[in-house]
């Protein structure tokens, strides 16, 4: 058992490291490969991470945080704590910020609540995608305990952090109106990307009451406005299939 599990920790690795050739189709192989691996292939990733380069861990960032994660797997279960505790250790050290966005996306697919003092303590960040990717790491993981981490940033000067956290806190019937005035401020204001960000957040809650708006949105003078109230009604359509709000947007 033991030289089987060194035999595929060996494998992803030496997967992770053909994700820099120079030939595309070695590296769509190696990459359909590591999916295949799932959360064992982020747990190699980062126990192994000091043995690759800035290339290699930049591609399997990418494919890890496209990993889905079944937190109630029992096969999948022996690895959650090491790579939390892997993840929390590469947070906590990592001057990179863009990759302690990836961190954070990778530890709110966890959904582990212990996690969230860790993650809560970077919603100080003076970086926004750093908070607005804690607040999106937070509404992962949901819960009373992240509430009130997170209502003050619906006051947020971002407007990702602003959408991410009416969009984490949307499942509290008690703050819906408190977003509701949010979305309304988002939509009037005069900055073009807080109007498309509330747009961003219709389509990620796919509440009813947002599909008009976005309905007389799709003609906006403005392209980003635009798409993101077309994409939100796609979203729409995706959940519901065939039904009026898919027809309305056809």
């Amino acid at each position: 058992m033991m030289k089987k599990t060194v035999d595929v920790t060996k494998e992803i690795i030496d997967n992770i490291k053909k994700l820099d050739l120079e030939c595309e189709a070695e590296q769509s192989k190696a990459c359909l490969k590591l999916e295949k691996h799932g959360v064992r292939f982020i747990d190699a990733l980062l126990e192994n991470y000091n043995s690759f380069n800035a290339k290699q861990i930049t591609a399997a960032c990418k494919i890890a945080t496209g990993i889905k994660i079944d937190c109630e797997s029992k096969k999948d279960s022996k690895f959650l704590i090491p790579i939390i505790n892997n993840l929390i250790i590469r947070l906590k050290n990592d001057d990179d910020k863009m990759q302690m966005t990836i961190w954070l996306t990778l530890l709110g697919k966890m959904g582990n609540v212990h996690t969230i003092p860790v993650i809560a303590g970077l919603l100080m960040s003076d970086d926004k995608r750093i908070r607005a990717n804690a607040v999106e790491a937070l509404g992962k993981i949901g819960g009373d305990k992240v509430k009130e981490f997170l209502v003050p940033y619906l006051k947020d000067s971002s407007n990702r952090v602003k959408a991410n956290t009416a969009i984490a806190l949307w499942e509290f019937n008690e703050l819906r109106s408190k977003i509701r005035k949010v979305f309304d401020e988002m939509i009037k204001d005069r900055n073009k990307w807080m109007k498309a960000s509330a747009f961003y957040a219709f389509g990620e809650i796919k509440a009813d009451e947002f599909v008009q708006i976005l309905l007389n949105s799709i003609d906006d003078s403005d392209e980003d406005v635009c798409r993101n109230a077309f994409l939100a009604l796609v979203s729409y359509a995706e959940q519901y299939g065939d039904d009026e709000t898919a027809g309305q947007i056809k």
